[in-house]
Protein backbone atom coordinates (compact mmCIF):
# COMPACT_ATOMS: atom_id res chain seq x y z
CA UNK A 1 0.00 0.00 0.00
CA UNK A 2 2.98 2.34 0.58
CA UNK A 3 4.10 1.61 -2.61
CA UNK A 4 0.85 2.02 -4.22
CA UNK A 5 0.58 5.69 -2.04
CA UNK A 6 4.12 7.11 -3.21
CA UNK A 7 4.15 6.20 -6.80
CA UNK A 8 0.91 7.82 -7.04
CA UNK A 9 2.42 10.72 -5.46
CA UNK A 10 5.12 10.88 -7.94
CA UNK A 11 2.51 10.56 -10.51
CA UNK A 12 0.68 13.44 -9.52
CA UNK A 13 3.83 16.00 -9.26
CA UNK A 14 5.12 14.69 -12.73
CA UNK A 15 1.89 15.09 -14.20
CA UNK A 16 1.15 18.63 -12.83
CA UNK A 17 4.92 19.39 -14.19
CA UNK A 18 4.82 18.01 -17.40
CA UNK A 19 1.44 19.97 -17.92
CA UNK A 20 2.54 23.60 -16.42
CA UNK A 21 5.57 22.88 -18.04
CA UNK A 22 3.74 22.51 -21.24
CA UNK A 23 1.87 25.61 -20.63
CA UNK A 24 4.59 28.15 -19.66
CA UNK A 25 6.56 27.00 -23.05
CA UNK A 26 3.27 28.37 -24.99
CA UNK A 27 2.64 31.61 -27.07
CA UNK A 28 0.37 32.72 -24.39
CA UNK A 29 -0.03 36.37 -25.06
CA UNK A 30 -1.43 35.71 -28.82
CA UNK A 31 0.97 38.18 -30.37
CA UNK A 32 1.90 35.24 -33.21
CA UNK A 33 -1.30 33.37 -33.32
CA UNK A 34 0.25 30.98 -36.81
CA UNK A 35 3.93 30.23 -35.07
CA UNK A 36 4.73 26.86 -33.99
CA UNK A 37 4.66 25.16 -30.46
CA UNK A 38 8.37 25.52 -29.14
CA UNK A 39 9.77 21.42 -28.73
CA UNK A 40 10.12 21.72 -25.15
CA UNK A 41 5.86 22.86 -24.93
CA UNK A 42 5.23 19.89 -27.41
CA UNK A 43 6.98 17.21 -25.68
CA UNK A 44 5.39 18.43 -22.30
CA UNK A 45 2.12 18.76 -23.66
CA UNK A 46 2.48 14.67 -24.70
CA UNK A 47 3.61 13.75 -21.75
CA UNK A 48 1.13 15.49 -19.93
CA UNK A 49 -1.92 14.26 -22.38
CA UNK A 50 -0.71 10.68 -21.69
CA UNK A 51 -0.11 11.01 -17.39
CA UNK A 52 -4.13 12.17 -17.71
CA UNK A 53 -5.44 9.36 -19.31
CA UNK A 54 -7.97 7.68 -18.60
CA UNK A 55 -9.35 10.36 -16.09
CA UNK A 56 -8.91 12.85 -19.01
CA UNK A 57 -11.16 10.45 -21.34
CA UNK A 58 -13.90 10.54 -18.49
CA UNK A 59 -14.11 14.06 -17.59
CA UNK A 60 -16.06 15.64 -20.82
CA UNK A 61 -17.10 19.22 -22.05
CA UNK A 62 -20.49 18.49 -20.48
CA UNK A 63 -19.06 17.34 -16.93
CA UNK A 64 -17.01 21.00 -16.92
CA UNK A 65 -19.82 22.95 -17.68
CA UNK A 66 -22.00 20.68 -15.41
CA UNK A 67 -19.68 19.49 -12.38
CA UNK A 68 -18.41 21.79 -9.37
CA UNK A 69 -14.59 21.65 -9.67
CA UNK A 70 -13.99 18.94 -6.56
CA UNK A 71 -15.15 16.54 -8.83
CA UNK A 72 -12.82 17.08 -11.06
CA UNK A 73 -10.14 17.46 -8.50
CA UNK A 74 -11.62 13.68 -7.43
CA UNK A 75 -11.19 12.45 -10.66
CA UNK A 76 -7.46 13.70 -10.88
CA UNK A 77 -6.56 12.36 -7.35
CA UNK A 78 -8.20 9.00 -8.39
CA UNK A 79 -6.06 9.45 -12.02
CA UNK A 80 -2.95 9.53 -9.48
CA UNK A 81 -4.23 6.24 -7.46
CA UNK A 82 -4.71 4.32 -10.66
CA UNK A 83 -1.70 4.78 -12.19
CA UNK A 84 -0.01 4.68 -8.95
CA UNK A 85 -1.45 0.71 -8.20
CA UNK A 86 -0.98 -0.36 -11.93
CA UNK A 87 3.01 0.71 -11.56
CA UNK A 88 3.20 -1.42 -7.83
CA UNK A 89 1.42 -4.32 -9.73
CA UNK A 90 4.13 -4.33 -12.69
CA UNK A 91 6.97 -3.27 -10.28
CA UNK A 92 6.23 -6.36 -7.65
CA UNK A 93 5.51 -8.46 -10.80
CA UNK A 94 8.82 -7.88 -12.04
CA UNK A 95 10.71 -7.94 -8.92
CA UNK A 96 9.02 -11.74 -8.20
CA UNK A 97 9.67 -12.81 -11.86
CA UNK A 98 13.56 -11.58 -11.89
CA UNK A 99 14.06 -13.20 -7.84
CA UNK A 100 16.45 -16.68 -8.32
CA UNK A 101 14.49 -19.75 -7.52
Amino acid sequence: MRLVLILSALHFVLMWIALLSGLSFMDMDGSEPTALPSAISSVASSCAFVLMQPGALLWTTWASHNLPDVFEWALTIINSLVWGAVLALVWTWLRRRNRPA
